[in-house]
């Protein structure tokens, strides 16, 4: 099954407004580009996994100034009918970096985050 590049310019648009909010601190901006029902789920700096909401992780975000020097790039995409996958690899996320994997879902026409599962590397 072929993927339409139409579909993967959708999700690396999703992908890149959680980047730009990201790059911005912008609260509101993360929040559009998030699932409702979104959770994020990750190991940080010890063995503690880290799940939160959708509320949690744009109040954190809300309290931020904008993280210097930050850098993150798209490196892997997959679809299958309404939902994807992807990869981003990020630099200096207040001074550190992760691989982060999202889980997507097409919902009344548009991608948004469902999943956000993350490594501190």
């Amino acid at each position: 099954m072929s993927t339409d590049i139409n579909d993967l310019d959708a999700v690396r648009e999703a992908v890149q407004r959680y980047v730009d909010a990201c790059t911005d601190a912008d609260s509101e901006a993360l929040r559009s580009a998030l699932h409702p029902a979104f959770r994020m789920y990750g190991i940080d700096t010890s063995d503690e996994e880290i799940a939160v909401t959708v509320d949690e992780f744009v109040a954190w975000a809300s309290e931020r100034q904008p993280p210097l020097g930050y850098r993150a790039t798209i490196t892997h995409i997959e679809i299958t009918a309404d939902v994807a996958m992807a990869t981003l690899v990020e630099e200096k996320y207040y001074d550190t970096d992760y691989t982060i994997h999202f889980s997507l879902i097409r919902s009344g026409g548009m991608w948004h985050i469902v999943t956000k599962t993350y490594s501190r590397v």
